[in-house]
């Protein structure tokens, strides 16, 4: 039997949802809802109805994707978790943890996924790195674009950031331990531009930076451990690996012993050929959209864990939260006064 699907919110990120699902065998695609006329079109072209009221939706699908606004998530996904309604939810699952763990728990009340829409998860050139990053001892993050004119309801820290936040707390699996951040509005009145260390239980150390007031578009990822080095370019799907060589891993060379003469004038090429070797890894395209919409789809059929699960959800949103507080903001965005 087919799976009732919905799509909450006819946005850029809703529009791709709701094509995703009319893609997919075994899925139908009940309805879109929004009150926007772009909605109606959209729902022509994939051949379902149309909706000005999600709640209209009550009884009539098994699963939906909430890509409404950030402020609308726990209005929205609570109605249909309320319903037993399994819920894939747009980052960030709520604009404060205290409206993520209310969605959490109702939907460990009712028996039914929630998954968060974390799609760098998903991302080929994150999964392979993944393979290689082992004990993490300090990460670079830094996710830059111009203006998206979307998400002006949140921070650039709920908005962008948060994506490397979940990856980070991923990929280091401690507690955080201190957060010191610092941020700006340039175009909106929400922080545009932010920058944060964040401090592990494990004595790892992040570093991210997040703008949307940049002239490129730009997501890179470096990580490093003491077996190595691991960059990620997000956007290019592409990784590089750099690893000691076997005689400097097991102590046949010492950095502190050699000298500028051992080195010659070109440390690099030394380097790269005494020190450490570097492969690039070039990962397939692919659509981590529909990757992560087909697991949800797969969890709810199967009764499987999401890969991002809502309490993944919370402890980014957590992280973030921390993060304002840090650049002056209350949980919600608004400054302090």
């Amino acid at each position: 039997m087919a799976i009732r699907t919905a799509v909450i919110g006819a946005g850029r990120i809703g529009s791709a949802h709701a094509k995703i699902y009319a893609s997919l065998q075994d899925v139908r695609l009940v309805a879109i809802a929004d009150p926007a006329e772009k909605a109606r079109r959209l729902a022509g072209e994939l051949g379902c109805a149309a909706t000005d009221d999600y709640r209209s939706l009550a009884g009539e699908v098994d699963a939906v994707s909430v890509a409404v606004p950030t402020s609308l998530h726990a209005e929205v996904a609570g109605f249909f978790l309320d319903r037993g309604v399994h819920c894939l939810v747009e980052k960030p699952l709520a604009r404060s943890s205290v409206e993520a763990r209310r969605l959490t728990d109702l939907a460990v009340a009712r028996g039914v996924k929630l998954q968060v829409g974390h799609v760098e998860r998903f991302n080929a050139a994150v999964v392979e790195a993944a393979k290689h990053i082992a004990d993490p001892l300090y990460i670079e993050a830094s996710r830059v674009s111009p203006f998206p004119f979307r998400s002006a309801d949140v921070s650039v820290i709920m908005d962008m950031m948060i994506h490397d936040i979940d990856l980070i707390l991923h990929l280091v699996g401690s507690e955080v331990s201190e957060v010191r951040a610092s941020g700006a509005p340039i175009l909106s009145d929400k922080e545009d531009i932010a920058s944060a260390r964040i401090e592990f239980a494990s004595g790892a150390v992040a570093s991210v930076t997040a703008s949307r007031v940049a002239f490129k578009t730009e997501r890179k990822m470096r990580v490093f451990s003491r077996g190595g080095y691991v960059s990620v370019d997000l956007l290019n799907r592409t990784v590089t690996l750099a690893r000691k060589r076997e005689a400097l891993a097991f102590g046949k060379i010492r950095i502190s012993d050699l000298k500028p003469e051992d080195v010659g004038p070109d440390p690099l090429a030394f380097a790269l050929k005494n020190l450490i070797e570097v492969e690039e890894i070039v990962c397939p395209a692919g659509n981590a959209l529909k990757e992560e919409i087909e697991s949800f789809v797969s969890c709810v059929r199967s009764g499987s864990t999401p890969l991002v699960t809502g309490r993944h959800g919370v402890l980014a949103v957590e992280t973030a939260e921390r993060i304002l507080a840090a650049a002056g903001r209350r949980p919600g965005g608004d400054a302090k006064v």
